[in-house]
């Protein structure tokens, strides 16, 4: 049997980090596992078992049936985050927990006023990004840190603003009445609502390379973690 140098735990299965203290067994020495099995004593369960991987496609396809389906993801989101820095608790670094309270706020008042979802989301983004560069920077999949985030969001704002603005401009007489002056305006209004649309796909894509990388960071804790279809 094996034991973790660090706390004495048995280790059971083929595991990176330890169960129960997450100590690095990779790059602890060979030589300070103990050779007789500690005292039994209480424990909490084992976090790593805690961990889940979820899937992005499932979640965004019910998002399109009832949009606070997806108020639900992200609240697992941060769950998730909490768990996976309870697996491999950090004595220096970033910080991955949030406030379970803080999270139900801040969703309930997403659903009611959009900016607070552009602050869910840098959190989100934030969070796993400076994590995984700390951690595994040499991680093949990396989420968007939440300053890019961000600059998505006012993105897409600001060219859906200005598209509408370019049709609602249509309405001047003098517009309308040029032929060629309509048709750039309705030209420009196409373009850069087209151009507001791509930066929402790409929103799209963003989460499932987050979910990716989240997943990623779970196997490497417990290479067993099953996938949670939904709850």
């Amino acid at each position: 049997m094996t034991y973790c140098p660090e706390c004495g735990s048995e280790i059971k299965g083929d595991f990176r980090f330890c169960n129960n203290c997450g100590s690095d067994l990779q790059a602890l020495e060979k030589g300070k596992v103990p050779t007789l099995k500690p005292q039994m004593q209480y424990q909490e369960p084992h976090a790593p078992n805690l961990l889940v991987r979820r899937n992005f496609l499932i979640w965004w396809l019910l998002s399109y049936l009832a949009s606070p389906i997806y108020m639900v993801y992200y609240y697992f989101n941060f769950e998730d985050l909490n768990k996976l820095v309870q697996a491999r608790p950090n004595k220096e670094g970033p910080n991955l927990l949030t406030d379970k309270n803080n999270i139900l706020i801040y969703i309930v008042l997403a659903v009611f006023i959009p900016f607070f979802i552009i602050v869910l989301r840098y959190w989100k983004y934030d969070k796993l990004h400076n994590y995984i560069l700390y951690n595994e920077p040499k991680s093949k999949t990396i989420p968007d840190s939440g300053k890019k985030q961000i600059a998505i969001s006012i993105m897409i704002f600001a060219f859906s603003l200005v598209g509408v603005a370019f049709f609602y401009l249509l309405n001047i007489p003098f517009i309308w009445g040029t032929s060629w002056m309509w048709g750039l305006f309705i030209g420009l209004g196409v373009a850069f609502v087209l151009v507001g649309v791509g930066f929402s796909f790409y929103f799209i894509y963003s989460e499932y390379i987050w979910q990716k990388a989240m997943n990623e960071q779970v196997l490497l804790i417990n290479p067993y973690a099953e996938e949670k279809t939904l709850f």
